[in-house]
């Protein structure tokens, strides 16, 4: 006659599966938070915890002039938002589908080539309107509205964007990680 024990591990290898299951996507996710965290810094934090800032954006001689005070990497935020938590079996990702995201991260110096096309020009007046008020006087309000189309030639410019590397993780970042990891095994051990 024989009288069946329970394993004394047995509680704590269900646990343990749990743990290992979730943990690639905890870390996607805190992956994600360090990155998203880097676009609100302006640069990031590399291996040994100091912060490397991003290189400025040179000044702006065309176009609009209100660009030089605006973060770096946000306009309208595209590339922040496209960030995505996508973790694997055993692996941790963060990963995104903007198609320009390599370029800002590794740098890009070169010749960038613009296709023809056709462009439409938008024109704006200024239009009366009629007279109001005891001054009697005009009101007048700015109107854009489709000019003509015309052909556009296609043309090469050097292009020279700096790397700012976006998707960087530091090391404080990894050991912050590995105490979260460590109190959830610790946790573990404590509920079998």
């Amino acid at each position: 006659m024989a009288i069946q024990y329970p394993h004394p591990f047995k509680k704590m290898y269900a646990h343990q599966a749990r743990l290992f299951k979730r943990l690639p996507l905890r870390m996607s996710q805190w992956g994600l938070l360090e990155i998203k965290e880097n676009f609100n810094r302006g640069g990031y934090i590399d291996e040994s915890g100091n912060f490397v800032p991003w290189k400025k954006r040179s000044p702006n001689t065309w176009g609009k002039k209100n660009n030089n005070g605006r973060a770096l990497l946000v306009l309208r935020a595209r590339l922040k938002r496209s960030l995505k938590a996508a973790p694997l079996y055993n692996e941790a990702r963060v990963i995104t589908d903007v198609e320009y995201a390599g370029l800002h991260q590794n740098g890009f110096k070169g010749m960038q080539a613009v296709k023809p096309g056709k462009r439409t020009a938008t024109v704006s007046r200024r239009v009366r309107g009629g007279y109001t008020g005891l001054g009697q006087k005009t009101r007048s309000k700015k109107v854009t509205f489709q000019g003509s189309r015309h052909n556009v030639k296609g043309f090469s410019r050097k292009v020279n964007i700096p790397a700012r590397p976006f998707m960087e993780v530091g090391g404080t970042a990894f050991r912050q990680w590995e105490n979260k990891i460590l109190t959830e095994i610790d946790q573990l051990f404590l509920k079998s």
